[in-house]
């Protein structure tokens, strides 16, 4: 498939290129601002290289991006010019390609060493450049920040302008950075530009043999599977290697940091698409800052809403991010097996259950996100919800929703470490919990939860957050239904997305008012890929489909092939951060665990597998599902009478097939098969189970 998106149109959105340990942003029209630049994180070591011909920047006609490769074209008085950037896999570096016509060409360079560091942003000021032949040198001694720019030709550099004076000639720059030393940072740049071509060759490798091959959806909608493979592509962009460890970022360029929830969210689509590995480190990084004890603005148990990538700077106000750590460590553990992972960190799991038992101040069961009455600070700070800009004191649905989905995990953790007394104080507290949440929250004048419990009554704005009690399956059936209705409604569902506060409440604002609208009104794909997800498991296709689509619009906005943190709530524009992992990852998700219904049991060995597919589609695969040790194909053939389905496994596995559909009978490879018959919300499937060892071709006619 060619991943290939070109556009010539809005050129003033970022775009980024990685590695695992550095990050270069520039706009798509080949200036720099806001947090675009070189980093090497939590340090941006550059801020700006931009070309000029005749004393004006060059201005980008035509952006081309393919996964690893980003290129910038234009014409300067009918003469072409094309620039071209890329990174390697691992190294802390960047490679900066010029091709061009022109007489001419100059380039201005600009550092300052901003610092970033969860969340703030500091100037740290360069005190030194030099340059000498093919070499420019910037630093910082005092803080130990190292910049190369190694061009592979000499250059004439003025060091008052910072401006470097090229001919005619084609040339290019390696871009590099070291936190420990200059000579580290030159070594770097040399080793890249003696190979450079190896290296994209390389990347591209990696590209092809870690996300191509690896979860490759097939369908006739080509929009989609496309979006779906640039989806894979755009969270590993996101990967990086801190002191503290590995994981993701939340966003780029905007937030270079590690965040709890974020990560969590993203994993789902991450394990989805079989990037074990990346996932183990992602949350045994966040098992390094959990709290050991109770402290500033912290419980012993707490996982950190954001920390800075060298672990100096660590904020715990997260009201969730313990909750959903246990949720993403149960849905590494399903999609992988790993037993080790389990045994290692299974007391951090209960430390992350038993502090939201602690942050229950009063007894009701509920989780409380207000301020923190534990916290030695003079002013109290707020444990925040995914909806960080709102305040929703005292106890919000959504939180309750996951605290339900936490027990419920770890009670099954439990199990597996044959711990019976906790499992069953899961278990239990779960029970009561989802009572209570169904009689607490439940508003009864409007047919739809209330957002929050206040300090003295039930309230908050229309949102969407309810949706997660249908997600995680808390409210009761009837509720549920009423939630999926409203939710899917035009009252929360666009052509691009589901907004997170209803049309009709009155704090509805759709965008163009900063933080005001950050969570008031905004479509968010985070919430979109929530409510596709739930509407594919409860049996709703229809409208399910409708959000899946929405992320085909999203991907073709902003910066081509990722998704932006957020969309105005009244039309198809993008805001904030322009490329979120959590909004790529849901993408992911809800194709794999959502349209194709599939949920693993690698620790039984066991698939579930439950697709609604579109009417109107005659086939659909998905190739090297990575479900433990093992790789899992199925492909769906329509034919006159029904379906073929063919599934292939390395290794052995029970499988769950529940087809949509009434069928009179199955056979595998020409055995008949018993069948059961199910009917959720007026949805009939047909189920068999079996086990497949190579290849079986299953027909439901």
């Amino acid at each position: 498939m060619d991943l290939t998106w070109e556009t010539e149109e809005d050129l003033g959105n970022p775009f980024t290129i990685s590695s695992s340990r550095f990050f270069a942003s520039a706009n798509q029209d080949g200036s720099f601002g806001g947090n675009c630049g070189f980093w090497l994180p939590p340090i941006r070591v550059l801020d700006k290289l931009r070309f000029y011909h005749g004393g004006e920047a060059l201005q980008t006609d035509t952006i081309s991006i393919d996964p690893g490769v980003v290129q910038l074209s234009g014409k300067v008085d009918g003469k072409s010019w094309n620039q071209t950037y890329f990174c390697p896999i691992e190294e802390a570096a960047c490679v900066v390609q010029f091709e061009s016509d022109l007489d001419s060409v100059s380039i201005e360079l600009e550092a300052k060493y901003l610092k970033a560091s969860s969340p703030l942003r500091t100037e740290k000021g360069v005190t030194s450049w030099n340059h000498e032949d093919k070499v420019i040198q910037v630093e910082n001694e005092e803080e130990g920040y190292y910049t190369t720019i190694l061009s592979d030709t000499s250059i004439d550099f003025d060091e008052n302008d910072k401006k470097i004076n090229l001919g005619s000639d084609d040339v290019a720059f390696v871009v590099s950075g070291s936190l420990e030393s200059k000579s580290e940072a030159e070594e770097i740049a040399r080793e890249l530009m003696s190979s450079q071509e190896d290296i994209l060759e390389e990347k591209k490798e990696f590209i092809e043999e870690n996300l191509h091959e690896i979860a490759n959806f097939d369908s006739p909608d080509e929009k989609l599977n496309k979006s779906f493979s640039w989806a894979k592509f755009a969270m590993e962009k996101l990967y990086h290697e801190g002191e503290v460890g590995g994981g993701y970022f939340a966003g780029l360029p905007a937030f270079p940091n590690f965040f709890g929830r974020d990560t969590v969210w993203s994993v789902l689509g991450l394990n989805s698409s079989g990037r074990f590995e990346n996932v183990r480190e992602s949350l045994e990084t966040l098992g390094k800052v959990q709290s050991e004890e109770k402290g500033r603005c912290k419980l012993e148990g707490e996982i950190p809403h954001e920390f800075s990538l060298d672990g100096e700077r660590v904020h715990y106000n997260s009201s969730d991010g313990s909750l959903l750590w246990v949720k993403g460590v149960h849905d590494y553990l399903k999609w992988s097996g790993d037993e080790d992972f389990l045994s290692e960190n299974y007391e951090k799991i209960k430390k992350a259950i038993k502090w939201a038992f602690e942050k229950d101040e009063n007894g009701d069961l509920f989780v409380e996100n207000w301020m923190e009455l534990f916290s030695d600070s003079v002013l109290f700070l707020i444990d925040t919800s995914w909806m960080d800009t709102t305040i929703r004191w005292k106890a919000a649905v959504d939180i309750q929703g996951i605290f339900h989905e936490a027990l419920t995990c770890g009670a099954e953790l439990a199990d597996r470490m044959d711990d019976d007394e906790f499992a069953q104080t899961c278990r239990d507290t779960a029970d009561k919990l989802k009572k209570k949440i169904n009689e607490v929250y439940w508003n009864e004048d409007e047919d739809y939860f209330y957002d929050k419990k206040g300090l003295l009554k039930m309230g908050g704005s229309t949102t969407s957050n309810p949706i997660i009690l249908a997600l995680f399956d808390v409210a009761d059936e009837e509720k549920k239904e009423k939630v999926l209705e409203k939710i899917g409604s035009e009252e929360f569902t666009t052509d691009w997305g589901v907004r997170s506060v209803s049309e009709d409440d009155f704090l509805y604002i759709p965008g163009g008012w900063g933080i005001l609208s950050y969570h008031n009104g905004k479509v968010w794909p985070l919430i979109t890929g929530w409510c596709c997800a739930a509407e594919y498991k409860t049996h709703k296709p229809e409208i399910a489909k409708k959000q899946l689509d929405s992320f085909k619009k999203l991907t073709e906005i902003g910066s081509p092939g990722v998704l932006p943190e957020t969309v105005r709530g009244d039309k198809l524009e993008p805001a904030d951060c322009y490329h979120q992992a959590w909004s790529s990852a849901m993408l992911v998700y809800d194709v794999v665990s959502g349209l194709l219904g599939i949920e693993p049991d690698s620790f039984n060995n066991k698939v579930k597998i439950e697709p609604h597919l579109p009417d109107d589609w005659d086939y659909a695969s998905l190739d090297n599902l990575l479900i433990g040790d093992n790789s899992v194909d199925l492909s769906f053939s329509k034919r006159d009478d029904g379906w073929e389905v063919v599934l292939r496994s390395e290794e052995p596995i029970e499988v769950n097939l529940s087809m949509p559909g009434e069928f009179e009978s199955v056979e595998k490879d020409g055995n008949e098969l018993s069948v059961t018959k199910e009917e959720n919300s007026g949805c009939i499937h047909t189920r068999v189970d079996l086990e497949i060892d190579g290849e079986s071709e299953l027909i439901f006619s």
